[in-house]
């Protein structure tokens, strides 16, 4: 299976995570997320780099993609929903996340949650309509648009309809 993520409430953002049918994502853990269509690309980010304010961006943290598959700022942590937050419902630590679940993923090395745009575009696709996505809040604390929806798709399925034409 592949989990891909939709903002709850802006663009699409065309991350998975790859597991077997054996393993489940837990509330808790630390993942990589990866490209799913080129599957060589890792979500991370750098505590040290911002976007430019001034020049049409948000002024929050860099969220990017590396090839490199041992980097340590590529590590986020699935965590309960900004809306479960105000609700008291907590994301149990080894739960497993189900298909159609709301989260927030926090960054392991900055406490920075994985956050949507929907009024900045993304400073090196602007001209596809790309929003950006950027590091936000402080300590794990943001706000709605830092959940993500759980999007399960399964690839296999996926690939044979592909050889089908």
């Amino acid at each position: 299976k592949n989990y891909s993520l939709i903002p709850a409430v802006a663009a699409f953002l065309a991350i998975g995570v790859v597991h077997s049918e054996n393993v489940h994502i837990t509330c808790g853990s630390a993942i990589k997320l990866r490209h799913v269509q080129s599957k060589k690309y890792f979500l991370k980010s750098n505590a040290n780099q911002q976007y430019g304010a001034g020049s049409g961006g948000s002024g929050q943290q860099v969220v990017t993609l590396s090839t490199a598959r041992g980097d340590p700022d590529a590590f986020w942590q699935i965590r309960e929903s900004h809306v479960d937050t105000i609700t008291n419902t907590t994301c149990r630590n080894g739960t497993p996340i189900q298909c159609g679940s709301t989260i927030r993923l926090t960054h392991v090395g900055s406490n920075k949650n994985l956050h949507s745009h929907d009024q900045y575009l993304a400073p090196l696709s602007q001209a596809h309509g790309n929003n950006e996505v950027s590091g936000f809040g402080d300590e794990g604390v943001g706000d709605e648009s830092d959940d993500w929806i759980v999007d399960c798709v399964n690839v296999v399925k996926k690939e044979k309809e592909k050889e089908k034409g």
